[in-house]
């Protein structure tokens, strides 16, 4: 297998698996959020919500690093052979470094070093997880693919 091939079949896995993830996990976020009160309105609040320009950057970069990382998986997997845990354990924890970066940097930017930064641990740790387990799956789909 050439290393362009290697490249793209990672890359459009690793991109799938991730935006599969992140959609399910929006989908909960949506109706944690939206079952007190008046669903119809707070489903209407939530989308206008997620249409900040920051909120809409973290998915541009998530997905952005889930396919040029996805493209480095490719070619680990594919053809240099390493193996499965280091490989998920590499660029998930990467991504999720990165993400909490973001998270926390955006934070502070909105509001300053007061009390209370805490509240966005919960929302890193839920996409933390979800992007590892993203990674999990989309390591064991190319492993599939270098048996075929």
């Amino acid at each position: 297998m050439e290393s362009h091939v290697a490249k793209q079949i990672g890359g459009k896995i690793v991109l799938k698996a991730q935006l599969i993830a992140i959609l399910s996990l929006y989908f909960l976020w949506m109706l944690i959020v939206t079952v007190p009160g008046d669903f119809a309105n707070n489903i209407i609040f939530f989308i206008a919500d997620q249409m900040h320009p920051l909120v809409l950057l973290f998915f541009i970069l998530l997905l952005g690093m889930s396919y040029l990382l996805g493209r480095r998986a490719g070619t680990d997997i594919l053809m240099k052979s390493r193996g499965t845990a280091i490989t998920v354990i590499k660029y998930a924890l990467a991504m999720s470094l990165l993400m909490l970066f973001y998270l926390l940097g955006a934070y502070f930017l909105f509001n300053g070093s007061r009390a209370g930064w805490n509240i966005v641990l919960w929302p890193a740790f839920l996409t933390a997880v979800t992007i590892v387990l993203a990674w999990v799956w989309a390591i064991k789909k190319l492993e599939l693919r270098k048996k075929v």
